[in-house]
């Protein structure tokens, strides 16, 4: 497996690059891709990024050994009356992850995925 790369708690500052990887994650499928702007204008994609990092929010950033961002993976608390969707029950974070096109199928999103359940955990968080 591809290890060339690291992760970092995310950060206020990183709103940006998890817009664009909430992109990545709404255009996962082939042939269907959306525009930046129309994702990030959605209500069922607005509310993973709105107000971010809100108390209840956390994540993770992975980064190339150059320290530039290339996936994330983070979970929000939303109300049960406005739902997202990933919605599983009341008190469970949903879970958000992109990762950029050029570095798929290298280890990025399992490791991602892998870190941000360990992370809710040691949050209180028994399922995510």
């Amino acid at each position: 497996m591809y290890r060339a790369f690291t992760s970092r708690r995310a950060v206020q500052t990183d709103a940006k690059f998890l817009g664009d990887m909430l992109v990545e994650a709404a255009n996962w499928r082939a042939g269907g891709l959306r525009p930046r702007h129309e994702v990030l204008a959605s209500a069922e994609h607005r509310r993973y990024l709105a107000g971010w990092k809100r108390t209840a929010d956390d994540g993770l950033v992975a980064i190339d050994p150059d320290d530039v961002p290339i996936g994330a993976a983070w979970y929000r608390m939303l109300p049960q009356n406005e739902p997202g969707l990933g919605f599983v029950g009341v008190a469970v974070p949903e879970l958000i992850i992109g990762v950029h096109p050029l570095w798929r199928a290298r280890g990025v999103g399992r490791s991602l995925l892998r870190g941000v359940v360990e992370l809710a955990g040691s949050q209180g968080h028994a399922r995510i």
